[in-house]
């Protein structure tokens, strides 16, 4: 009798509806991070990009090495045999090494230095380096143009007179100086612009409209379960068979018009967001629901899974790390997210 009680407890509390697991943030790296640092990672190192330079961690992130000085990186790009970081200013890096040495790769690509206007608004920010699954690499130039390359970054050629849509301006419009952010998923290139959210089905010589999503700045984009998800100040989802966008909010703090996603990360099989105002959620893609999972009173600049931790840059903090190992799987017992154990 007493067994039975146990597994009719155990069941019971795995299914519990919307349990806030509790998750240990342990600081590895104490830095004042602006609100564009960036993270990334491969299989072998942490990457770190932000005003102070472009740093590299090998192991569990407990120490960075900083290896691009007097750079302010703000995006990074990782391919499967080069590290891209994109500048304020400056253009584009490439390393072979995995982060350790540098060289700039900037033929082609209007910089501070070499554009036709010595103007900061408008040749400033390399805002992110999109590397596909072909290798080729796009940076992308908020008002100053979006850049292609397939041959490692050696040089660069403007889209501006390669990718448009249909529109009503001689039946097309030019999407090159309009592009915030790009990504590769289910057989798409993507890109969030001015106007709207766009997908070429052929490597960018055709673009296709979607319909218009709340927010044109898409911060981050992730695939996860089959499905695309972006952030900004809301949290979408694409719907391919209705040809729309979805927007969740439950579980997320009263407030939601102060919500600021920044980024989003895949760890251990499941989808982690970032926010400005609130910390780390956890999204149930079951219920559609969010789950705090800690640095509630932190504002997350960018999260990244990188081996067996999440990280988190944390703004005027530095970088924290948590071991989120999730002990209970997907099943018919669970309606929800079973407990999270710490490290």
């Amino acid at each position: 009798m007493k067994i039975y009680l146990l597994l009719l407890i155990a069941l019971f509390a795995s299914g519990r509806a919307h349990a806030a697991p509790q998750v240990a943030w342990k600081l590895t790296h104490e830095a004042d991070l602006p609100y564009d640092a960036v993270l990334a990672a491969d299989e072998h190192r942490l990457y770190l990009g932000y005003s102070g330079g472009f740093y590299m961690s090998r192991g569990p992130g407990l120490t960075f090495r900083l290896t691009l000085p007097d750079r302010h990186v703000t995006a990074i790009g990782v391919g499967k045999n080069a590290v891209y970081a994109g500048t304020l200013k400056h253009g584009l890096y490439r390393s072979d090494s995995g982060g350790v040495t540098w060289e700039n790769n900037s033929v082609g690509i209007d910089t501070f230095d070499n554009g036709p206007f010595v103007d900061e608004r408008r040749y400033a920010e390399v805002n992110q380096i999109l590397v596909t699954r072909s290798g080729t690499a796009i940076a992308c130039k908020y008002h100053a143009g979006t850049y292609i390359s397939t041959n490692r970054g050696e040089w660069w050629k403007s889209t501006y007179n390669l990718w448009r849509v249909p529109g009503n301006f001689n039946n097309t419009i030019r999407i090159s100086h309009d592009i915030w952010s790009m990504t590769e998923t289910g057989g798409y290139w993507w890109a969030a612009t001015t106007a709207n959210i766009v997908r070429s089905p052929d490597k960018g010589k055709t673009w296709q409209s979607t319909k218009n999503f709340k927010f044109t700045r898409i911060d981050d984009w992730q695939e996860f379960n089959g499905r695309l998800y972006v952030i900004r100040h809301v949290f979408g989802r694409w719907n391919e068979d209705e040809h729309n966008w979805e927007y969740f909010s439950e579980g997320l703090p009263p407030s939601p018009e102060s919500t600021h996603f920044t980024s989003l990360a895949v760890h251990r099989g499941r989808l982690f967001a970032g926010d400005f105002y609130s910390g780390v959620y956890l999204f149930d893609d079951r219920s559609d629901t969010f789950v705090s999972v800690g640095l509630q009173d932190s504002r997350i600049v960018d999260i990244v899974s990188h081996n067996d931790y999440l990280y988190a840059a944390v703004m005027e903090d530095g970088i924290y790390r948590a071991d989120i190992q999730i002990v209970q799987p997907y099943g018919k017992a669970a309606t929800t997210w079973g407990a999270l154990k710490t490290e």
